[in-house]
Formats: structure tokens, sequence, C-alpha cells
């Protein structure tokens, strides 16, 4: 979006049926995620791979949306990420669980359905209370194209 913004190609005019018909639906390993919609997804588990500064992770695969970093990732009660910035704007969608991030030292609590935003270059390190999924969503892959990502982990 910041891109964008700086391109001025941000333009917006209404749907003409209100919402755009579901054409597509991806299916793949963030099925793991909802064990209650998907009991059998427990199998999938496994797919899940440790990273070294936020715990386990998977990366989804957008072939329609190739500048956007996706990642969903699991942490467990009591974990504590370590604390990390980079100069991409990450989203952040609880999927399930409960804790706390900070986010520069401002304290953001959280729990399903929350969305939060980590601007560029800004600490961030969740405090997870109950078992956490958490989407995020990042411009990331577009920068690290252009050559200009950085990233800093304690």
């Amino acid at each position: 979006m910041p891109l964008v913004s700086a391109l001025q190609l941000s333009t917006w005019e209404p749907h003409p049926n209100r919402y755009e018909d579901v054409k597509a639906v991806v299916r793949g390993h963030a099925d793991a995620l909802f064990p209650r919609r998907h009991p059998s997804a427990g199998s999938t588990r496994p797919s899940l791979t440790p990273t070294g500064i936020s715990g386990k992770r998977i990366h989804l695969a957008a072939p329609t949306m190739p500048t956007l970093g996706l990642t969903v990732q699991r942490l467990e009660a009591g974990q504590k990420t370590r604390r990390w910035r980079a100069n991409a704007n990450t989203s952040f969608c609880i999927m399930g669980g409960r804790g706390v991030s900070f986010i520069d030292g401002e304290e953001i609590g959280w729990g399903f359905g929350d969305i939060f935003v980590a601007p560029t270059w800004r600490w961030i390190e969740h405090h997870v209370e109950k078992d956490a999924q958490i989407f995020s969503m990042s411009d990331e892959l577009l920068l690290k194209w252009a050559q200009y990502y950085r990233f800093q982990g304690d």
C-alpha cells in the first residue's frame, strides 16, 4: 500500500453487485489451523516449520499476489517471540488464541478475530497467553524483489 500510495495509483469505485462473487477457494497447509472445521487436519501440522525468530510458521503461496508475504504461525501458551523489526509493513490477524504484542513498546492485547498493524521499522514481539495462530501479511516480498528489504532481530 505505501508503494501504491506513493505512485498515486489508488482508485476506487463501488462494485455493481456490491460484492464480487467467489470464483475460487484456495486450500492448503493453512487448513491445519482450523481443527474445528477440518477435524482431520492434525496430520498436516508437521508441515509447520520452526524458524529462529517467531516459532513455527508456514508460508502461504499467493500466485495472484506475488508482492505480498503471507504466513501463519502457531505459538504456544507461555511462548514469547524474540524481538524483531523490518522495513516491511506487517498486518496481523488473530485466528485463535490470546496474548499481547508489543509494537515499539506499545502494548496491544489481542484475541480471536483481532487485527493490528506494525508499521515499518518498529520492534515487534508477541507474548502468548493461550495457544495462538496468527496470520500475517506484509509487503516483504515486494521489498525483497526491489532489493530494499531490511531485517533486524535480537
